[in-house]
């Protein structure tokens, strides 16, 4: 696949993205460099002689003007420069958040069906901006870890790890018995959203239950959480073999990534979190920003990643509003509605 085509799928290498329909945050404020207290915590010990050469010096030597664009040049160090590196252990650095159950169902097609619903109105709500920013002390904070919520991923190229933030959104990545789809809901109606993305959800579970992969089969889920180390090598190898890379490529586009635990039925909400955060690995993709697991008794949990520039406060107020998105989707269980059947899932190789 032409690289040019790889790049004109991606939205944009920053870290933070900017959306006009936010305010901006204050830049760091900085210290003048020329100050006394800051020429001694500098190490430098200036006395009445000393301190107008030592300020002198600094604006012969152009420090005012490096001081001056000193903080617009920090915000955009941290905007566009992965300071985090590959940490790639996902499990250990991801968090998981248990989602309230849905009172109206424990069907657990249903429950997810709600949830993609959520997250595509969620998408909709933060980048028309109409979703309410946050703030502290009266003063709203930065706002650009929101995006990475959607269609985010860790990618490989060759033996570097980057993020990757894809332009297509009308794609969900769905696991199920460690058999790996790609639902296009591009053909959504609006009225018959639910009737579409149940009926689709439900052949795409039929189709895996009668096609079970054995105990054996491996499961490229697996790989996600492995050490930094070994995904590196391991991808690279990967990606040497045409169905592998063209199936890597197309994980890229999902905004985000369902997991159905279908054969698992928790207690409580946290059990729900240990297994979906500690447990069957083969059905999870932690390259995803966002992961939304369905059990079988339609408890849910949400994975972050910490990897994908998701904090903890983006991660518990996303997971919230997606729920909350959820909790307000209708749920309709009329058979006989006149709709259009979505495009079958692709199962991926």
């Amino acid at each position: 696949m032409a690289k040019n085509a790889m790049l004109a799928n991606e939205r944009t290498r920053d870290l933070y993205e900017q959306l006009d329909v936010y305010p901006k945050p204050p830049l760091i404020p900085l210290p003048a460099l020329d100050d006394l207290e800051s020429l001694t915590d500098l190490g430098l010990i200036p006395g009445k002689t000393s301190h107008p050469l030592i300020k002198a010096a600094l604006l012969i030597a152009g420090f005012r003007r490096f001081q001056k664009q000193l903080p617009q040049n920090i915000e955009s160090l941290l905007r566009q420069c992965n300071l985090r590196g590959p940490g790639l252990f996902a499990p250990l650095i991801s968090a998981t958040l248990a989602l309230a159950d849905d009172p109206r169902t424990t069907n657990p097609i249903e429950r997810a069906t709600t949830l993609i619903l959520a997250v595509r109105m969620f998408y909709e709500d933060f980048f028309s901006g109409t979703f309410e920013p946050d703030r502290y002390g009266g003063q709203v904070l930065e706002m650009g870890q929101y995006p990475n919520l959607f269609a985010t991923s860790v990618i490989f190229e060759g033996k570097q790890a980057r993020i990757f933030k894809s332009k297509k959104l009308s794609q969900i990545n769905v696991i199920v018995g460690r058999h790996f789809f790609l639902l296009d809901l591009e053909m959504l109606e609006t009225d018959s959203a639910f009737e579409q993305i149940t009926t689709a959800l439900s052949a795409i579970v039929e189709f895996a239950q009668k096609n079970r992969c054995s105990a054996e089969e491996p499961s490229p889920g697996w790989l996600t959480a492995c050490s930094g180390p070994t995904q590196i090598r391991t991808f690279q190898i990967l990606q040497q073999h045409p169905v592998n890379r063209k199936s890597l490529y197309a994980l890229r586009h999902g905004l985000f990534t369902l997991c159905l635990d279908l054969e698992t039925v928790p207690k409580s909400l946290a059990e729900a979190t240990f297994l979906a955060h500690s447990t069957n690995f083969g059905n999870r993709w932690f390259h995803s920003s966002l992961q939304v697991v369905v059990f079988g008794n339609a408890q849910t949990c949400a994975i972050c990643s910490f990897d994908a520039y998701l904090d903890g406060n983006v991660m518990m107020r996303g997971a919230a509003e997606i729920r909350k998105r959820a909790a307000a989707c209708p749920i309709k269980n009329n058979a006989s509605s006149d709709f259009s059947i979505l495009p079958p899932a692709i199962e991926l190789q």
